[in-house]
Parts: structure tokens; C-alpha cells; sequence
């Protein structure tokens, strides 16, 4: 998770090599408690207001296939085991790979620089790969050709 304001982490750092963010802080969409009444920037919604967006036609996600997208200025891991469709935080939290590039092996995701593993449905970081955090998992659906996903 990125922090705001002024510090940035590592995270953050691949994101802006990548050319996907163009400032110098960057603030997460879900930071926001839905209670604080504030504004998320970038889509206008008040925190914890959900809108499932399209990232990715599923044609470009094949079976057993990781890609990558863009939703709402986040790099987001798309994965398609046995057709059904599950979206992860695109960044490793261990040194910001792209884990849009990883691999499926069983029910995780495999990180491509490091073999960082996180559960499919949840995030949620293997104790085999103890160098790594759990990181966000999204809700998705399938329509019109396309994987939505609710940030």
C-alpha cells in the first residue's frame, strides 16, 4: 500500500518508473473509511462507494493466464484459472514487481522476480513466501466480453 501525502514506498517508486502515475505522491482508492466523508480524487466518489470498472477484454486473459490493467490509475494483476477471473494488487509489495507478469501455479499467484506467492481469491500472502504482504483482492465480473473490476 502506497503511503500519501509525502512519503512514497517502493511500490509507489515501480509505478512511477513505469510511467503510470505522473506526480510524486499517489494515494490508493481504498484509503478513504466510507465514515471520513471525503472525496476520492480521482472518480468523485466518497470513500467506500463502489463501481465496477472495465479493465481488460477477456480475450486478452487467457486460461491460466495473468495480464495486466490500468483501473483508476492502479496497476491491477487480472488472472484466469479455469475461467473464472479474480483481480489483485498489480504491484508486489516486496520490491514492486509487476505481478501482472507472474504465473499461476495451483491457487496462487507467483510473483516474477522474487516467487512471492499470494492466494488467488484473497490476497492473501503465502507463509512459504514470508518476505511478502498480503495485498488487495477485488471483486470482478464478467460482462460484454470484459472483466470488471470494483475497486
Amino acid at each position: 500500500m502506497c503511503v500519501t501525502d509525502h512519503g512514497v514506498t517502493t511500490a509507489c517508486d515501480y509505478l512511477l518508473r513505469r510511467n503510470i502515475l505522473c506526480g510524486k505522491t499517489y494515494s490508493h482508492p481504498r484509503v478513504l473509511p466510507a465514515e471520513s466523508g471525503r472525496t476520492d480524487l480521482r472518480d468523485g466518489r466518497v470513500g467506500g462507494a463502489k463501481a465496477f470498472t472495465k479493465a481488460i477484454p477477456t480475450a486478452d486473459v487467457p486460461e491460466g493466464g495473468v495480464a495486466s490493467a490500468t483501473v483508476n490509475d492502479r496497476l491491477i494483476a487480472i488472472l484466469n484459472r479455469g475461467g473464472t477471473f479474480y483481480a489483485l494488487d498489480g504491484v508486489c509489495p516486496h520490491e514492486g514487481g509487476p505481478l501482472g507478469e507472474g504465473t499461476i501455479e495451483g491457487d496462487e499467484l507467483v510473483c516474477p522476480w522474487h516467487e512471492g506467492r499470494f492466494r488467488l481469491e484473497s490476497g492473501e500472502a503465502s507463509p512459504d513466501t514470508d518476505w511478502v504482504r498480503d495485498i488487495p483482492s477485488f471483486p470482478v465480473k464478467v460482462e460484454g466480453g470484459c472483466v470488471w473490476v470494483d475497486l
